[in-house]
Parts: structure tokens; sequence; C-alpha cells
């Protein structure tokens, strides 16, 4: 689809998506065709490995990652050169194991370790899982995202500062104080895309009233 081929040039060539369209179409086939052979092989999930002496696990439950993960991953899969940041995220040191289940260390930073020479047919899989989950977080909360739309606007006041990024949103959630940042970045995803959602319906209402009275 086109939002896919778009998605595929600006993740893995580094390229704004306000700049694709300047491309030569034969020049986006070309480089989209190199793309592909990276997935003719369907990359499926790989949820644990073993990775410089440590066994490291996928998220177990992406619905239960915090506002700050999201944020980090959001901010990192949309250039390649950043992709290990993403997989810092997605996956982390497993800490207790029973059977098929098993529990993976908190997250502090995309950086604590360095994922640069993990497998990349992992990274692959973990990223394709990734993006299907985004896409279905956008399609449960129409408020703040809209489909297709990779800057998506997530602030209260509307207009989402592309410059600020995720910082507007948790600037919002604190209310503007600073010292809440930390605690904020710990709340659940679920649980901030409702609180933005509120936010932004509620700001486009009072708006709306103002602007009747006049």
């Amino acid at each position: 689809s086109p939002e896919l081929m778009q998605k595929a040039l600006e993740i893995f060539c580094a390229i704004d998506l306000k700049d694709i369209a300047t491309i030569k179409y034969s020049d986006a086939m070309r480089v989209l065709q190199k793309i592909t052979k990276l997935f003719e092989h369907e990359q499926p999930l790989t949820k644990r490995f073993k990775y410089k002496g440590k066994e490291f696990g996928f998220i177990p439950n992406l619905d239960q990652m915090s506002i700050g993960e999201f944020a980090d991953l959001d901010s990192s899969i949309t250039n390649w050169d950043n992709m290990h940041k993403a997989m810092g995220v997605l996956y982390r040191p497993i800490e207790v194991s029973l059977k098929n289940k098993y529990t993976i260390e908190p997250y502090e930073s995309y950086d604590k370790y360095d994922m640069r020479q993990m497998p990349i047919g992992i990274a692959l899989g973990a990223l394709v899982f990734f993006l299907e989950f985004r896409k279905r977080a956008y399609k449960e909360y129409p408020q703040l995202f809209t489909e297709g739309d990779v800057q998506a606007d997530f602030s209260a006041a509307g207009g989402f500062a592309q410059k600020w990024g995720w910082y507007q949103s948790i600037y919002g959630l604190a209310n503007g104080d600073i010292t809440r940042f930390e605690d904020i970045t710990k709340l659940n995803i679920h649980q901030c895309f409702t609180m933005l959602s509120f936010m932004k319906e509620k700001a486009q209402l009072e708006s709306q009233q103002i602007k009747s009275k006049f």
C-alpha cells in the first residue's frame, strides 16, 4: 500500500515523510525493491534470544507498556540508524522464567544495553510486530491519531508541535509540573491515551464555547 511504501522509505532511508513526495517514482521503486528483499521471507516475532551472555525477552504484553516506553519506541522507529534504540526498549534481560512465561527488567532507558549487534532478522520481526500494534492503537484512539498520519496529534489543545514531539504530551499530562515528568512516563499507555483524548476533546469544546460567545 502507499502508506506502507512511505513508511519503509521513512524508516530505512531516514527521509522525512513530507520529503518523500519529492522523490522520483522510479527512484523510490528502485529503493523499495531493495528494501523488499529484506522481507522476502516472513520474519516471525522472536520472544527470547541469547545476546552477549544474557537471555533477552520481548515485552510480554505491549498493552501493559508505559507511555515512556511507547514514546521512546515511536521516536526511534522512524530512522533505521536508531533501530537499536527501539530494540533496547522492546527487548530486555529476562529476570524470572517459568515454562513459557517470563518477566523482564523494568525499563530504564533504551541505551542501557547496546543492541547494535543483535540479529537483523530478530530486529525486523520485532519491528513489524510493534508497527502492527501501533496501528491498532491508532484506531482505538481516533481523537488522537488520524489513520495513516505519522505525525499524529497527541496534545490536549490540538495542533501538536512536531518540534517537541512526545515532550508536549508528557507536559500536558503532568500539567506543566516538571517534577512529575518521570512519574508520568511510567504510567500505562492506555491510561495516558484516554486522558489525552479527554483533554483534547475538553479543550476543543471549551474553544467552541468561547467562539460562540462572539
